[in-house]
């Protein structure tokens, strides 16, 4: 397994390799919004919706990135892991989270279960609502810095709880599987500190991996179940 990180290969293990998305700014965005909402006013507000737009525009770009990547493997005759046309394809749609089993060769138990989470398309619409309350915010702080403005925050929150689900996927796309089952390939995001507790987990995994895949509703907090 290797991390690309920047365009650097950092040697993990030799039994699969470990992309890492160059830019991980998606969850930093979504700090950024909490800080910016819990200052509140009309300020604080416009910079929480600045951070969220460019927070769901971060997160689309790296799972492009690791699409685009998978397609360089399907060329060189890797394949999607056990996934499935239809998971793969209701990822893509956005329509819920996929969680991916890794099991031990023997004895077959679980290693570690873990997820890919989609940008809804419900959210990415959400860009130029954002965008323009951010501009609007801003100028309603420059009219009266005290504002209260509650029904734009309730709107600012949810936003800010479905991009917070489409972050908790340490998987940004697909596994890939080489011809002999011997070797996979992982799409994650730079600076993830799931990676390196997935590259652990792979290290346990026998010659030959094996994986089971199954739509779930969302992933949980913590973005990887142990065994």
């Amino acid at each position: 397994m290797a991390a690309h990180r920047g365009g650097g290969i950092e040697s993990i293990s030799d039994r699969g390799e470990l992309t890492v998305a160059e830019a991980a700014t998606a969850r930093e965005y979504l700090k950024a919004a909490r800080d910016h909402l819990g200052r509140g006013g009309s300020k604080g507000l416009a910079g929480a919706a600045d951070a969220l737009r460019k927070g769901i525009k971060a997160r689309e770009r790296d799972q492009e990135q690791a699409y685009e990547a998978v397609k360089k493997q399907k060329r060189k005759g890797w394949r999607v892991a056990q996934l499935g046309i239809k998971l793969e394809q209701a990822y893509k749609a956005g329509e819920s989270a996929i969680e991916i089993s890794l099991f031990e060769s023997e004895p077959e138990r679980t290693v570690a279960a873990v997820y890919l989470t989609p940008v809804s398309p419900a959210l990415q619409a959400r860009k130029s609502t954002l965008k323009s309350l951010a501009r609007k915010f801003a100028a309603a702080d420059r009219a009266d810095p005290e504002a209260v403005l509650e029904e734009p925050r309730d709107f600012l929150e949810q936003t800010w709880a479905e991009l917070e689900q489409a972050t908790r996927g340490t998987l940004l796309a697909p596994p890939m599987m080489n011809k002999k089952g011997t070797r996979m390939h992982l799409e994650v995001e730079e600076g993830d500190p799931q990676a390196q507790t997935l590259a652990a987990a792979m290290d346990l995994v026998g010659v030959r991996y094996k994986l089971h895949a199954r739509q779930v509703e969302e992933a949980p907090a913590g973005r990887m179940s142990p065994a």
